[in-house]
């Protein structure tokens, strides 16, 4: 597998700092934010990782698509497909593979029915055609709708196209490690990886409750045994969006995420 960092676990740091912090502490692969690129330009984001000897595996993120609220992405509704369009061109002009693409958040009073979301997921697939990189939908665990393996293969089986993100925190916070073995390897694009807090009950965790892989609750080494069984060979990133880690020395940081997922590995 491919060991690959989130720069969210690293998120104080300016972007040079953050893909310095990553390589050196062994990582060949990194997913970016939309943030990470304010006042960027594609070209030299490419030299960046370059320079480091990384490869950018997916942005984060696509949002509101699926019930149509624009405040996600801090737009009008009716802008949302160009703002999808402009995100998912601005990977492939860095040469990012996957734009990550979150469902629903019901709690927030807009929703859509399944049909809806088949739907829009088919049109992102096709604008992700046009533009050169791929939307790739993330199920989480804390959410109303698509909060599972289950329900995402569902999903991913109505559109009758594209992959999915399976993060290991979602699937215990959904549901169970063991979910894994619902999706097709041919489904996956990515995988994440994260542990969960255990002084923080099951039904309260949240991101921010994370640790790093190994430090926690959640039975990654069935995660990980599952994927080599499917004979899983991409990318699995670390994504501890802890704030506690944001004001630590990114490369000390990134050391300890490499050093967790390596003994998991």
């Amino acid at each position: 597998m491919i060991p690959c960092l989130n720069t969210l676990c690293l998120k104080k740091a300016p972007l040079p700092a953050k893909l310095k912090a990553t390589a050196a502490a062994g990582f060949t692969g990194v997913e970016l934010w939309l943030e990470d690129l304010i006042g960027w330009r594609a070209g030299e984001v490419r030299h960046l990782l370059n320079d480091h000897g990384l490869t950018a595996v997916s942005l984060e993120k696509i949002a509101g698509w699926f019930e149509i609220d624009g405040d996600l992405m801090g737009v009008g509704d009716q802008d949302i497909e160009d703002e999808c369009k402009k995100r998912l061109s601005l990977a492939a002009h860095i040469g990012i593979p996957y734009v990550i693409a979150v469902p629903s958040f019901s709690h927030r009073g807009r929703s859509a029915t399944l049909a809806q979301g088949v739907d829009r997921f088919r049109r992102l697939l096709k604008i992700g055609r046009q533009e050169g990189a791929t939307p790739t939908i993330e199920f989480m665990g804390q959410t109303a709708q698509i909060n599972t393996a289950e329900r995402c293969v569902e999903f991913l089986n109505l559109v009758g196209a594209g992959r999915m993100v399976v993060d290991a925190y979602h699937l215990w916070k959904g549901g169970s490690i063991q979910d894994f073995t619902l999706v097709g390897k041919d489904q996956i694009s990515l995988l994440h990886i994260s542990d969960a807090d255990p002084l923080v009950a099951k039904k309260d965790h949240r991101d921010r409750d994370r640790v790093a892989p190994g430090s926690g609750i959640i039975d990654l080494k069935r995660f990980i045994t599952i994927a080599k069984d499917m004979e899983y060979f991409g990318p699995i990133s670390v994504g501890v969006y802890n704030p506690v880690w944001w004001d630590r020395d990114p490369e000390s940081v990134a050391k300890i995420h490499y050093e967790s997922l390596g003994e998991l590995l």
